[in-house]
């Protein structure tokens, strides 16, 4: 707030406006904190893609149009010649269904208990199956979209795949992967301060204190997925 009255993003519209305000703050009786508020939030994995999820999240993340993201999927589906042996790398990518097979959940907890230490900090207890329960009539004959073999990591592909193809398993390999790990963890500090005739104020920040599935999977934008 300034002088009592709340401050919104087009609460100063020009520079002579900025100005006054700077002034009056500047001028002000010292700044006193009057709160301070922490919190923590979990934040869950999301779940192994569908069709929709994946058309959307690939799209956005690897900058194609979702026909393109389709064609590379189905060439995935379809199968790839590697080191003489032509393999399908990935599931059926025409599905709403959100389900891992248990073989499938079971081989991507034995790769992060493999992969981090100690097991326990990374892989919740029980494993994860979600189920869109906004889709009653899901194609459950089908799973989600998943890798084929999780041991074939996106690594072992280096120049064996070209790059956009490449960059598709990777990405629905890792996101596999990370709907069987633990949450991430967050804190959050906010505090509150006011100076006496000029007006409030509140700084925040957030750091993550556990990395859990966000180790495999980044959010949209960042590196490594």
């Amino acid at each position: 707030t300034l002088r009592g009255e709340p401050l919104g993003k087009l609460g100063l519209p020009n520079g002579e406006a900025a100005a006054s305000a700077a002034a009056l703050l500047a001028g002000a009786a010292p700044w006193r904190v009057t709160a301070v508020k922490r919190s923590s939030r979990q934040l869950k994995p999301p779940p192994p893609y569908n069709t929709a999820a994946l058309q959307l999240d690939a799209s956005a993340r690897l900058s194609l149009p979702v026909g393109v993201v389709m064609q590379l999927a189905q060439r995935l589906y379809e199968g790839v010649e590697l080191r003489g042996e032509r393999r399908a790398l990935i599931t059926y990518m025409r599905t709403d269904s959100l389900v891992m097979s248990e073989d499938a959940i079971s081989a991507a907890r034995r790769l992060v208990t493999a992969r981090f230490s100690p097991a326990e900090d990374w892989l919740p207890a029980e494993p994860r199956r979600f189920v869109d329960r906004k889709r009653k009539n899901a194609q459950e004959a089908h799973e989600a979209i998943r890798p084929v073999d999780f041991g074939v990591e996106p690594s072992s592909l280096e120049g064996l795949l070209p790059p956009k193809e490449a960059q598709l398993y990777e990405l629905i390999w890792r996101r596999a992967v990370a709907s069987q790990m633990a949450s991430a963890r967050h804190e959050a500090l906010s505090i509150s301060l006011a100076a006496e005739g000029a007006g409030t104020a509140r700084s925040s920040a957030s750091r993550r204190v556990f990395e859990g599935f966000e180790a495999v999977l980044r959010p949209a934008g960042g590196a490594g997925g």
